[in-house]
């Protein structure tokens, strides 16, 4: 039997999140469940690649979300 650790899970910040991200997430989680049912090398490859892919798109999102922000509080 596991046993509670009594703190709630927090929710993560979104508010940078765009459609770019969502397809690339998305392109990484159906890859991730080919190489599952497969487990063949070329499936881990094509994982591997949308993984540092939708990295990527990650960064570029808060990169582009952060920088909006910056603006917006230097122009207040």
């Amino acid at each position: 039997m596991g046993s509670l650790t009594g703190r709630r899970k927090e929710d993560k910040e979104t508010w940078w999140w765009n459609e770019e991200v969502q397809e690339s997430i998305s392109k990484k989680k159906r890859a991730k469940m080919k190489w599952d049912r497969q487990m063949d090398e070329e499936s881990k490859q094509e994982y591997k690649e949308m993984q540092s892919t939708a990295k990527k798109e990650v960064a570029k999102a808060k990169d582009r979300a952060y920088e909006k922000l910056y603006e917006k509080l230097d122009s207040a």
